[in-house]
């Protein structure tokens, strides 16, 4: 199946759509995860109330992609979700200049890492609504 944007201006194939979207589906899952860790070690600072923000956005957004997905017959890929998972972990492993406990880099690195993730999610919604 072809899936044509509705203005002539080619079309998509399907196997390639199903990964595209089974690849952002696993960066939302990292993204989810950094965003609620990030949130986590924010609780009780100034920065808590915008960072739990930012986290319910992305799982709102996950949501959405997931019923996308279905509504296209499309499931999840559990090796890249799997995986997405277990990197955002071992992320957690990077040197931060503190070597048991969080410090304002770690804080630096997180909020890149989240404008990163946002950043492909703005593509992502941008790149549906054109097909």
């Amino acid at each position: 199946m072809a899936i044509r944007n509705g203005y002539g201006r080619g079309t998509m194939n399907e196997k390639y759509l199903r990964i595209y979207l089974q690849d952002h589906l696993a960066g939302s899952t990292a993204g989810l995860e950094l965003a609620r860790r990030t949130r986590g070690a924010n609780e009780g600072t100034e920065y808590g109330p915008p960072l739990a923000g930012i986290a319910d956005e992305i799982e709102a957004d996950r949501r959405r992609l997931q019923g996308i997905m279905e509504d296209l017959g499309f499931g999840g890929d559990r090796l890249k979700n799997a995986a997405a998972w277990g990197l955002e972990k071992a992320g957690r492993l990077k040197l931060n200049g503190n070597l048991t406990s969080y410090s304002p880099l770690s804080r630096l690195v997180e909020l890149e890492g989240l404008l990163t993730g946002i950043t492909g999610k703005t593509a992502l919604w941008v790149a549906l609504l054109t097909l």
